[in-house]
């Protein structure tokens, strides 16, 4: 029952975290309407281009396939399992033996909400005639984005065939689910991790989005948004850890793919947008970071 409650309670935070762009949409738009540089408060959105979207959805059509097709290690992992010394980093070794199954179960819940996170945005900074047309073009950006995303993800869990850190673990210790089962391929697709890849994605392809619909954004708009996404993108990383399913090392590389394609997509389709300035960047990026700092502190706690 305490797994459960736990579980609801993560469900209605992250949810909580998604949709706090709506929740300061009222003030976003009643902005725009008072403001006489409403046009370049709220901006319209730029025109999608044929063949930068075919060429971006090729590129991680390209690359999602080459990841599926590209054959992995296959290893048998021993009763007693891998010996943890032989792992490089002190910081991963300090991981294994942390098994949490509602841990695993809660980071399918942040990840999932972080995916629609970019939706929420558009809705809270798109004006209200283009709301519709706004989630529109979301979808194709948001499409491309998270192709690009998984197929360097996936690609890079085959070339890299790393244990995850549950093989380390005796027979006996492992959980009996079947995301803990060794026999699996997915034992070595432990680098970077998928679920933190996705989760930064969102996060970052929002946040992005929301820099460029809201140049004038006023500071602390900005740190609220950032905090939503990095608690998001945070808890999620911390929760592959708590659950065994990752080691540090693998979330971060995850965490650095995410931000690197979430930013990198949408700046390639801002149009007449400016590109928001550092000033705008750090302002958002002190929010991503407490509420990153805050995620992984609440996913500690399962």
């Amino acid at each position: 029952m305490n797994a459960l409650r736990i579980a609801r309670n993560a469900r209605a935070s992250c949810l909580a975290f998604a949709f706090l762009p709506l929740a300061i949409s009222g003030p976003i738009q009643a902005q725009a309407v008072a403001r006489s540089d409403s046009a370049s408060s709220v901006a319209a959105h730029p025109d999608l281009d044929g063949w930068r979207e075919a060429g971006l959805s090729v590129l991680g059509t390209g690359l999602l396939l080459s990841g599926r097709f590209v054959d992995g290690p296959v290893r048998n992992v021993p009763a007693e399992g891998y010996d943890p010394r032989g792992i490089d980093l002190s910081l991963d070794r300090g991981a294994v033996g942390e098994l949490h199954l509602g841990a695993s179960r809660a980071s399918n819940w942040t990840r999932n909400v972080a995916i629609g996170f970019p939706f929420a945005v558009s809705l809270a900074t798109s004006p209200g005639g283009q709301r519709t047309s706004g989630l529109a073009r979301t979808a194709i950006v948001h499409a491309e984005t998270m192709l690009i995303s998984q197929g360097i993800t996936v690609l890079s869990k085959k070339l890299w065939g790393r244990a995850r850190p549950y093989a380390y673990l005796p027979a006996l210790d492992r959980p009996e689910a079947s995301a803990y089962d060794v026999t699996q391929d997915r034992t070595f697709f432990s680098m970077p991790s998928g679920h933190a890849s996705t989760a930064w994605t969102g996060a970052a392809m929002g946040l992005t989005e929301y820099m460029l619909n809201r140049p004038k954004a006023p500071w602390w708009e900005r740190a609220a948004v950032g905090f939503a996404g990095g608690a998001l993108a945070g808890a999620t990383s911390a929760l592959r850890v708590e659950a065994g399913q990752h080691f540090p090392s693998d979330v971060l590389a995850g965490a650095g793919i995410g931000v690197a394609v979430g930013v990198t997509v949408p700046l390639l389709h801002r149009g007449d947008r400016s590109i928001p300035s550092l000033k705008s960047w750090l302002e958002m990026t002190g929010g991503v970071l407490v509420g990153s700092f805050l995620g992984t502190v609440a996913a500690e706690g399962f």
